[in-house]
């Protein structure tokens, strides 16, 4: 499928599932509006999440990166389809997420997965 189809999908997607309009939402910088787009609702999408992971490997095969994460929880679904549909191309890209605190217990860590000192990442959210 061609990537101009990939972004037509997704946008579709995105207008069905994720986003609100005509409710009033407080946004984190505390501004009001009345659209909102909630994409965890894609993300979390079969179609929704398959679209996602493919556009963003079409951006990322021009970085020489070594994985791909962010915060939890809005980098949570997109990172770990990313790394996923990764494992089919030639070059896989494992995935990480850095947590708010590090955890209290067992290893104590802030960054989950198999990640590294010195890698080159790419790092994603949901906004």
């Amino acid at each position: 499928m061609k990537k101009e189809n990939l972004k037509d999908d997704l946008i579709k997607i995105v207008k069905e599932k994720s986003l609100l309009t005509n409710v009033q939402r407080v946004l984190t910088s505390g501004r009001t509006s009345n659209y909102y787009i909630d994409a965890k609702m894609t993300t979390l999408d079969p179609k929704g999440a398959a679209l996602t992971a493919r556009l963003i490997l079409d951006v990322l095969k021009s970085y020489d990166i070594d994985a791909i994460g962010g915060y939890t929880l809005g980098a949570d679904p997109i990172v770990s389809v990313v790394a996923a549909f990764s494992s089919e191309t030639e070059r896989p890209l494992p995935a990480f997420i850095v947590r708010k605190e590090p955890k209290k217990h067992g290893e104590r860590k802030m960054i989950e997965g198999p990640f590294q000192k010195g890698w080159k990442v790419a790092v994603v959210d949901d906004v």
